[in-house]
């Protein structure tokens, strides 16, 4: 629980154990493409938003971008548009989406900011 106010001089002075961080390797199953994905978003992210229980998530999220860029490459669009929304799917779960990470309310201003920056051109004569 967080202490509201000022904070002791003991609570100060308390050292608290640092939580050994697990490393988070890539499962032996991916190809080396997916596996070089992966480890770019690992390195990518902050150190506490990934733990090894959620590495069967990513692993499955690296093989559909990686098919999701094949597909594209091909051209098959039908299985390009499956595989954005594994993505997407996966993506939320994980929060990797930004939208995930920071709250509605900032979401809504930030959008609401955003369409102000790229308003409608003035007109010559209201220059």
């Amino acid at each position: 629980m967080i202490q509201n106010g000022r904070k002791s001089a003991f609570s100060r002075t308390v050292v608290k154990p640092e939580r050994a961080r697990v490393p988070l390797v890539p499962p032996a199953h991916l190809n080396d493409e997916e596996r070089t994905f992966l480890l770019d978003l690992l390195k990518d992210a902050a150190p506490e938003q990934f733990i090894p229980t959620d590495m069967p998530v990513l692993a499955s999220y690296a093989e559909a971008c990686i098919a999701a860029r094949r597909a594209k490459q091909a051209g098959d669009w039908d299985a390009l548009e499956k595989l954005t929304n594994v993505q997407c799917r996966l993506g939320i779960r994980l929060r990797i989406v930004p939208s995930t990470r920071i709250g509605k309310r900032k979401n809504a201003v930030m959008a609401r900011n955003h369409v102000a920056e790229i308003a409608i051109p003035k007109s010559p004569w209201d220059q």
